[in-house]
């Protein structure tokens, strides 16, 4: 008997899943996925990144774009939650850094291709009004699952990994396949499909009557008539036969003769019903999640690979302990360069280092010069680094932050109740409740609506704060001053160059502020000086 259907897009609640055709129960130690290892260095649960953040440092732009191709699997959640341990990021780094390489990666995509299309017939099939129908394409959906398991496990047998993640995955796979549910959905399903396969009927068509029974050897005598006229046959003719749109339904025909059949091989059909159950829940929860989180590193791979290939340099970075310094080479924007760069060189890269007891970074310099892109990078590194992803950067070593915190100086607007002051006073009181020792912060022109006395004091006491807490970050500001609160802070400047002070290198150096924002390079550059002016001015 034909297939009745074909598979259509995958269905969008991914996170709905069945039980599976067996429990947990069926080997000694349920698998606890590639994000998190078993044992005691299991985390609790990871922190969510807030939406301004992620706004803030562009993370949304990234998150956005790794969901694109993936919107099935709500990746969305995983990338906005850093793990909360280095044990965690250890383990996901072991995963991600594997995956890489060509052999696994091409298994694990064949893999999660494979379900998908699972995935698709079993939506198909609770769109199919009638239950023989629904009965086959599930027993389809049933036979490819199990095929694209068991071809998934055998090839991990044969890939050597020394990750631990795919070590438990390969482990859990060889149980799992070997288990009595999952074999007995496999045997079932295949002596059903050869049951059916076995049906040979005769449909008789006399004007409006037609009979179906069971095929005795009788001649085919459509077959007869095709080979009468082959000769006959042409190529390359222009097809002018009007060809009607094929329903994945069954037609009221269709439906007649299927029904025939299944009171002619009552067996089959019966076993076909009692597999049905088991066929609509085939997908185990456990391999359901493992699809998931492979797809949560398949996708940033096929992000960052076009960056790759452009000489970009992207590097698993080692997790230090608090009060450990942090050094980063070759850091950008991963959002700029997805957006606008592609490998090219117009993305300037930055380093910086940070030792005890320096834990802040202020960074000043003209406008335009590269500050904010510096400290979104700076944010971005630290949490794709909690990700367990490879970061942006030629070398990276850094700290895992419990949470990251930014405020980024707004627009003010007539609309708002409060002044722009307070607002910025609101969130910095927020911020500062809620950081730890532990915590990162991002600070992006703060309090830059505020007189540059005021900015000066308000700033100080909370940069200060900062310090006295332990929280390391960056600082983006036009006030030198805060470059020098003591051995807390460190000066990066965003340099001109030497020659035209009109040209940003977007190059960020360590050494003392010098109060060189370059106003009247900047103003000369867009026929603002005061000369032009008053040339303009003039009757």
């Amino acid at each position: 008997m034909p297939a009745l259907d074909s598979a259509e897009p995958p269905d969008p609640a991914l996170g709905r899943d069945a039980s599976g055709p067996s429990s947990p129960a069926a080997w000694p130690t349920p698998f606890p996925g590639l994000l998190e290892p078993a044992g005691p260095s299991r985390a609790p649960g990871a922190r969510r990144t807030p939406p301004s953040v992620l706004r803030d440092l562009n993370l949304d732009q990234i998150v956005s774009a790794l969901q694109r191709s993936r919107e099935a699997y709500d990746l969305g959640p995983l990338y906005e939650s850093p793990a909360a341990s280095p044990e965690v990021v250890t383990y996901r780094q072991d995963v991600a850094r594997e995956l890489e390489r060509p052999d696994l990666r091409a298994a694990a995509l064949a893999f999660t291709l494979g379900l998908r299309e699972v995935r698709a017939a079993l939506a198909a099939a609770e769109r199919r009004y009638h239950p023989l129908q629904r009965a086959r394409v599930r027993l389809e959906a049933a036979r490819a699952y199990v095929q694209h398991v068991a071809e998934f496990a055998s090839v991990l047998d044969g890939i050597p990994s020394h990750a631990p993640g795919w070590e438990g995955l390969r482990d859990f796979l060889r149980a799992y396949v070997a288990s009595v549910a999952f074999r007995g959905l496999r045997s079932e399903a295949d002596a059903v499909e050869a049951l059916l396969a076995e049906i040979q009927v005769v449909v008789h068509l006399k004007g409006r009557r037609g009979e179906v029974r069971p095929y005795r050897g009788e001649p085919d005598y459509g077959r007869e008539v095709e080979r009468t006229f082959e000769r006959f046959e042409r190529t390359a003719e222009k097809e002018y036969r009007f060809r009607w749109p094929e329903s994945p339904d069954l037609d009221t025909v269709e439906t007649e003769i299927v029904e025939r059949i299944a009171t002619l091989f009552p067996a089959a059909f019966g076993r076909l019903a009692a597999l049905e159950g088991a066929a609509s829940r085939c997908i185990d929860p456990t391999v359901a999640r493992v699809d998931r989180e492979i797809q949560f590193f398949l996708a940033y791979l096929e992000l960052t690979e076009p960056l790759r290939r452009g000489g970009r340099s992207f590097v698993y970075p080692e997790i230090v302990r608090a009060g450990e310094g942090e050094a980063v080479e070759g850091m950008f924007d991963l959002a700029l360069a997805t957006r606008e760069d592609r490998g090219g060189s117009a993305i300037v890269p930055n380093g910086y280092a940070l030792a005890p007891p320096e834990q802040m970074l202020v960074v000043t310099g003209p406008n335009q010069g590269g500050k904010t892109t510096f400290a979104r990078a700076f944010g971005q590194l630290h949490h794709l680094a909690g990700l367990g992803l490879a970061v942006p950067a030629a070398a990276a070593r850094v700290r895992l932050p419990d949470r990251i915190l930014t405020h980024f100086g707004g627009e003010e607007r007539l609309d708002q109740v409060r002044g722009r002051l307070e607002d910025d006073l609101r969130r910095l009181r927020e911020i500062l409740e809620e950081s730890t020792s532990s915590s990162l912060v991002v600070l992006n022109e703060s309090f830059s609506g505020a007189t540059v006395q005021d900015a000066l004091a308000l700033g100080t006491e909370i940069l200060r704060r900062f310090l006295v807490r332990g929280v390391i970050g960056v600082c983006v500001t036009f006030l030198d001053e805060l470059s020098r609160l003591g051995p807390g802070t460190v000066s990066l400047v965003a340099e001109v160059a030497p020659h035209d002070p009109n040209i940003r290198t977007f190059r960020l150096s360590r050494r003392p502020a010098d109060g060189q924002a370059y106003a009247r390079a900047l103003a000369e550059r867009h026929g603002l000086a005061y000369t032009t002016l008053l040339r303009r001015l003039s009757p």
